[in-house]
């Protein structure tokens, strides 16, 4: 496996995983708070514009595995069903705070990694502003001050 490959692949599953992540976190509020509608609009917009596209560009990605990619999409499911598993032992064992501070630093960093290499391995011009406003995306997560819950 090359390391374009090995970057693609880390990149899909961060991504991917973070979309589930952020679906379900959507989808709990919608059930659970006074004003539901609003949430779950945004919950299907989310969801029309952000996870399915996801789920078929991971299925279209012939540089990966089919395994890869089956992985790919079964990550993202469970990790939409994550929050609403508030006292298993997967939520005692994350910390909310160390991932939103965390996590979108290592997905941009990846995404980054993985577009610089597309341009400097096969000279796709089209990777350098992915790999640029990623970079610049997570710099500025890095900057970010942690929030209370």
């Amino acid at each position: 496996m090359s390391l374009n490959q090995i970057l693609l692949t880390l990149s899909v599953l961060s991504l991917h995983t973070g979309f589930g992540l952020a679906l379900g976190i959507l989808w709990r509020r919608s059930r659970h708070h006074d004003q539901g509608l609003p949430w779950t609009l945004l919950t299907a917009a989310f969801l029309t514009f952000v996870f399915i596209p996801s789920c078929l560009v991971i299925l279209g990605l012939d540089e990966l595995h089919g395994l890869f990619r089956i992985f790919s999409l079964f990550l993202g499911l469970i990790a939409a069903l994550l929050p609403f598993n508030r006292k298993g032992w997967i939520a005692t064992r994350l910390n909310p705070r160390m991932l939103r501070r965390i996590y979108p630093v290592v997905s941009m960093f990846l995404l980054a990694s993985w577009s610089t290499t597309v341009f400097i391995q096969d000279g796709i011009a089209s990777g350098v502003p992915l790999a640029l406003f990623s970079a610049l995306a997570g710099f500025l997560a890095l900057q970010r001050k942690p929030q209370a819950t």
